[in-house]
């Protein structure tokens, strides 16, 4: 999925710098640098995989924090940027703080926002926050009206109704 999304992405931007034209014959592909000798790829893809964790927090990455040694997730966090490294502490202290069947059900949700295009990804989260500052009746009706149901998918629903199960029902 995330390949997918980078290959469009990529096509995209080529597309809009004016490097694919109508009619055009591609170009061809310009020559990969050589490898330095001295490269350490284990090293790059522990120190990739971390950045890839925080870029976009995915669930199965959490899971995988989670499951570690304070020691080793310190060790896997300190590859990270300052700003990256507080973030992810961040996430993992607030989904530390929860009790284990509410921490899978932000986990189980994480998953399924990560599936989500960005714009509706963004539309979702920000209708969870505005939800969340409604008492609960006003919450409850919002859940079950039209306008609700027409302005998100049956997916996009089931993600904001599980956020707040007493008012869904």
């Amino acid at each position: 999925m995330r390949v997918a999304r980078f290959i469009s992405g990529s096509m995209l931007l080529l597309a809009l710098s004016g490097g694919i034209e109508a009619g055009q014959p591609k170009a061809p592909p310009a020559p990969k640098p050589a490898k330095p000798v001295n490269a350490k790829p284990a090293n790059k893809a522990a120190n990739q995989a971390a950045r890839q964790a925080v870029r976009e927090a995915p669930a199965e990455e959490l899971r995988r924090f989670l499951k570690m040694s304070p020691e080793e997730r310190e060790k896997n966090i300190s590859k990270l940027t300052p700003a990256q490294q507080q973030r992810m502490r961040n996430q993992l202290s607030r989904l530390d703080s929860l009790p284990p069947e509410q921490r899978e059900r932000r986990l189980t949700e994480l998953g399924k926002l990560e599936k989500l295009s960005p714009e509706r990804r963004q539309a979702v989260t920000q209708q969870m926050q505005s939800v969340n500052q409604m008492q609960f009746p006003q919450r409850r009706a919002y859940l079950h009206s039209p306008e609700f149901n027409r302005n998100f998918s049956p997916d996009e629903q089931e993600i904001i109704r599980e956020r707040f199960p007493g008012a869904a029902k």
